[in-house]
């Protein structure tokens, strides 16, 4: 199944959107089998994909979804935060990313993952 994430991060160093957000919808389908949560991590981490495609709504709608599948987690709600921001970042609204980042990356590096956050921030 990592073989899906390793072909969506391909495509998006590529520039092929599409492909990237197809190999995430795959990643999911075989994971959803499982009841893994890391798909829901792999498609918040893609989000900026849609906008790339011109769907910036249904990237909205994909956190949207994710936000009613993860409940209480709040390493998870962390993450759907930092992905807001990317999002925000790639529509260049960094007015509406910035509250976002610091109350998220202290969640995080609580768990030890600071690190985690700058790499994705960098992307």
């Amino acid at each position: 199944m990592e073989v899906y994430a390793s072909l969506s991060e391909y495509y998006r160093l590529r520039g092929q959107w599409r492909a990237s957000l197809e190999s995430v919808a795959d990643l999911v389908k075989q994971r959803s089998k499982t009841g893994s949560i890391s798909p829901l991590i792999n498609q918040a981490f893609t989000v900026d994909a849609y906008v790339h495609i011109g769907q910036k709504d249904q990237a909205f709608a994909t956190l949207r979804s994710i936000e009613t599948q993860i409940k209480s987690n709040t390493l998870i709600r962390a993450i759907v935060q930092l992905s807001y921001a990317q999002l925000y970042i790639t529509l260049e609204q960094p007015d509406e990313a910035e509250p976002l980042i610091a109350p998220a990356e202290k969640i995080i590096k609580g768990y030890g993952l600071g690190q985690a956050v700058q790499n994705f921030l960098t992307i």
